[in-house]
């Protein structure tokens, strides 16, 4: 997988410290992801790896999108963004968030026959592709 950051009005991302990365929530880009740092959307990218990643949904921001149901940034995961050219995990497992259903990042674990929803709030490391997000 290639990084493929395209960096937003000039700005540049610093690697040492954490970045929050999260769905862009606007049609028309070609990145399917925001990178936000300290604050500021810095890049968009539509794939990258993430260490020391933890999932975060903030309750109230969540709360203003069930009741007036307009989209918002109110779920992110934060972590700092790896070198492609290193060694590379192997995600293993699919999250994805559904505020209208959860109000966390879930997994879907199989059992036997039925499916049972799992929290995620740490992951450690994180795969952001245009196909999903996977932790490992």
């Amino acid at each position: 997988m290639e990084n493929n950051i395209v960096y937003f009005k000039g700005r540049s991302i610093d690697f040492s410290a954490k970045v929050q990365v999260y769905r862009n929530l606007h049609g028309g880009f070609s990145s399917k992801y925001s990178i936000r740092q300290r604050g500021l959307v810095v890049a968009h990218c539509s794939s990258l790896e993430l260490v020391e990643a933890e999932f975060y949904v903030s309750e109230a921001g969540r709360r203003r999108l069930l009741m007036s149901g307009r989209k918002n940034v109110h779920a992110w995961i934060s972590g700092t963004i790896i070198n492609n050219h290193g060694k590379l995990m192997v995600p293993v497992e699919k999250v994805t968030y559904q505020p209208r259903l959860y109000g966390s990042f879930i997994k879907y674990a199989v059992e036997g026959k039925s499916i049972k929803v799992v929290k995620v709030a740490e992951a450690g490391y994180v795969s952001v592709t245009s196909d999903g997000v996977y932790f490992g």
